[in-house]
C-alpha cells in the first residue's frame, strides 16, 4: 500500500479565492452561535457560504436554488428527523456554477404513526454537483435517498438504509429501498446501501397480514452509477406463519430484495472493489422458504466491472482557519494517480510539498 500525505494551512485559503461567510447553528445557544435552527441558517446563507452545525436534532432541511455547505462540526451529532407532511428534506435546483455539500448529517424520517411517507432525503433537478459526505441516511418511506435528474451526486463514506416493513394499522407497509435513481449521475465511494427487511406474516385481529418482500439496496430506473469500494445488500424477505383459522394452511414467506436492480431506462453501472448481495428469502414452519433476492438483476442496461485498485483519499474535515488540513491518498504502488487540489469548486493541480511513504 502506498500513501501520500498533503498538508496545507487553512489560513492560506483566503489568499487563493474569496471565501463565503460561516454561519454557526447551535440549538443550545452556546457562545459563537448565529442561529438556533438549521433551516434559519440555510435560509440566511448566500451561495458559497458554510453553515456549520453543532449537536442537535432538527425537523427538516430544505435547500432550493443555491449552492452552500452544510457541515456538522467535528464530533457533533447532527440529526435531521422529518416527522410529518408530504415534503421530505430535499436539495433542489442547484445552479450549474455552484456546489452544495452535506457533510456529517443524519437525515431520517421518523413518524409518530406508521404512515408510509416520503424518503429521508430527495435530490432533484440539480445542474450543479451535490456532495454528500460522512452521512447516515435512513428512510421510512419507499426509499431512504431518492435522486431525480441530478447532474452529479457524489457520495463518500455514507450509510444509506431503507427501513424495515411494519404494520400500518390495517395492513403491512413495504420495506424501503436504500437508494433509487431516476435520472442523473451518482458517484459513490466507500458507502453502504441496504434495503429494509420485509414484514413477517402475522395476525392482528381482525386482520391477517401477509409477509412482505425485502427491499432492493439500490434501484436504478435510468441514469448512471459509479461505485468504488461500496456494498449493496438487499433486505431479507418476511417470514411466513401458519394460518390462524384454516388447519394445515400457511401464510407464505416472501422473497428477499435485490442488491442492484436495473430498470427499463437502460441505466449504466460501473463498479470497482464493490459487492452486491441479494437478501435472504423468508422462511416458514409450514412451507418451503421463499427465494433469495438476486445480487444483480437487470431489465435493461448493464453492470460493468472496472479493473485495478482505485485510489482511496481521506481528509480531516471540516477544519477552521488556522487549523491543519491533512489529506491521505492510499493506492496501489504500481498505479499512476493524479492529485488535484481546490480551495473552491475551481480545481487546480497541487502545488504544495508532499510527503510519501510506503
Amino acid at each position: 500500500m502506498f500513501r501520500m500525505e498533503l498538508r496545507a494551512a487553512m489560513a492560506a485559503m483566503g489568499l487563493a479565492s474569496a471565501q463565503g461567510s460561516v454561519w454557526v447553528v447551535d440549538p443550545a445557544g452556546m457562545p459563537g452561535f448565529d442561529f438556533l435552527d438549521l433551516q434559519a441558517g440555510i435560509d440566511a446563507a448566500a451561495p458559497g457560504d458554510v453553515v456549520l452545525v453543532r449537536t442537535g436534532t432538527f425537523p427538516r432541511l430544505a435547500l432550493d436554488g443555491k449552492g452552500i455547505t452544510n457541515a456538522a462540526e467535528l464530533g457533533a451529532d447532527v440529526r435531521v428527523s422529518f416527522r410529518s407532511g408530504p415534503q421530505p428534506s430535499f436539495v433542489a435546483n442547484v445552479p450549474a456554477s455552484e456546489v452544495t455539500v452535506l457533510r456529517g448529517l443524519r437525515p431520517s424520517t421518523d413518524y409518530c404513526s406508521s404512515w408510509f411517507g416520503p424518503p429521508a432525503l430527495r435530490i432533484e433537478g440539480c445542474d450543479g454537483p451535490v456532495w454528500i459526505e460522512d452521512c447516515a441516511i435512513e428512510g421510512h418511506g419507499p426509499e431512504a435517498l431518492r435522486v431525480v435528474d441530478a447532474a452529479l451526486v457524489a457520495m463518500q463514506r455514507c450509510a444509506v438504509t431503507g427501513t424495515n416493513g411494519k404494520f400500518g394499522g390495517v395492513g403491512g407497509w413495504p420495506a424501503g429501498a436504500g437508494l433509487t435513481i431516476e435520472g442523473g449521475f451518482v458517484s459513490a465511494y466507500e458507502s453502504t446501501f441496504t434495503g429494509g427487511d420485509g414484514l413477517g406474516a402475522f395476525v392482528s385481529r381482525p386482520h391477517i397480514v401477509s409477509a412482505e418482500a425485502g427491499a432492493d439496496a439500490c434501484a436504478i430506473e435510468d441514469g448512471s452509477l459509479v461505485a468504488v469500494g461500496c456494498a449493496f445488500r438487499g433486505g431479507a424477505g418476511g417470514n411466513g406463519a401458519p394460518h390462524p383459522w384454516v388447519p394445515g394452511a400457511c401464510l407464505s414467506p416472501a422473497a428477499g430484495g435485490n442488491g442492484l436492480s436495473l430498470g427499463a431506462g437502460a441505466p449504466s453501472v460501473y463498479v470497482a472493489d464493490s459487492t452486491a448481495q441479494g437478501g435472504a428469502g423468508g422462511t416458514s414452519p409450514c412451507s418451503v422458504s421463499a427465494p433469495s433476492g438476486s445480487d444483480i438483476v437487470a431489465s435493461t442496461g448493464a453492470v460493468v466491472p472496472m479493473a485495478g485498485l482505485p485510489a482511496r483519499p481521506s481528509t480531516t474535515s471540516p477544519v477552521r482557519e488556522g487549523q491543519a488540513l491533512v489529506t491521505t491518498i492510499a493506492t496501489d504502488p504500481d498505479s499512476y494517480d493524479l492529485a488535484l487540489w481546490a480551495y473552491s469548486p475551481d480545481v487546480e493541480p497541487v502545488r504544495r510539498s508532499s510527503r510519501c511513504s510506503s
